[in-house]
């Protein structure tokens, strides 16, 4: 009996323990089988992916080309293209600039005269004589061709070089011209008046200059016509190089050029009247 029980005994804890191991032996068959897939998986992902990013890394390489190449040519043409307006800015200032001497060049001579006459000088009986015959053959026809001459060829570069220039070219020569139409109005009349007092002109000049100038030149005893030349000249020169060094915009004087030009249109009514 006892041996039975035994035999019995041993043969369930076999039994048991055979059971135990198999169940083992199942659940890390199982376990290594899920294991490996995921691993697999796991690769196949990561493979995947790394494609995806050297796909994604070589399209962003592309594009940042392409956008390099874009920004390249854009700063090429902009470059290209400050250089061109650069070009005809310096160009356009120096043609103006030989303007102002033709300017000064072509005044008539009896403007030499007057510039060193005191106003008390003018009611002098020989110094009207002297006026007369220096202004003898200043008739409108020559002062058309001298304003003519002063401004041939002179507009086509206006684009370029700003209006705040343009208007101090503008005054420079319209008082010119206006002092020589005086002495030859002068002529006709038989008497000759002080420049310096003329209404038109003055208001020409009091757009291009400060208060503090307008009374140095009303100071003056003689010398006004050189002294108006090389103020104007003085503006035109200081603000031109700061164009060309990149210190000044043509458009930052807009609105003092707009001003000048308002001004002289009221003005421009009287500069061929008496």
């Amino acid at each position: 009996m006892n041996e039975i029980v035994g035999t019995t005994l041993a043969s369930v804890v076999i039994t048991s323990g055979f059971a135990w191991l198999c169940r083992n032996w199942l659940i890390e068959r199982l376990r290594q089988g899920i294991k490996y897939e995921y691993d697999e998986k796991l690769e196949r992902l990561k493979g995947q992916l790394q494609s995806l990013n050297t796909i994604e890394v070589e399209r962003l390489k592309a594009e940042l080309s392409a956008n390099a190449a874009i920004v390249s040519a854009a700063h090429k043409s902009l470059t290209e293209s400050y250089a061109l307006a650069h070009k005809l800015q310096t160009e356009g200032i120096a043609r103006l600039w030989k303007a102002f001497l033709n300017v000064r060049n072509s005044a008539p001579a009896v403007l030499a005269f007057l510039d060193i006459l005191a106003p008390s000088e003018y009611s002098d009986p020989k110094v009207q004589q002297r006026i007369k015959g220096l202004a003898a053959d200043l008739t409108i026809e020559r002062i058309s061709k001298i304003a003519d001459e002063m401004q041939q060829g002179i507009e086509e570069v206006r684009p370029f070089i700003g209006e705040y220039l343009w208007a101090l070219f503008f005054v420079y020569q319209a008082i010119m011209l206006r002092i020589s139409f005086l002495a030859h109005n002068g002529q006709l009349e038989g008497r000759y008046e002080e420049w310096f007092k003329d209404g038109p002109t003055v208001r020409l000049l009091e757009n291009v200059a400060t208060p503090d100038e307008m009374q140095r030149f009303h100071s003056l005893q003689f010398g006004q016509i050189d002294w108006t030349r090389k103020l104007i000249e003085g503006k035109f020169l200081i603000t031109s190089q700061k164009m060309v060094s990149g210190k000044l915009a043509v458009d930052d004087l807009f609105f003092e050029a707009q001003r000048i030009a308002q001004a002289v249109a009221a003005v421009k009514p009287d500069l061929a009247s008496t």
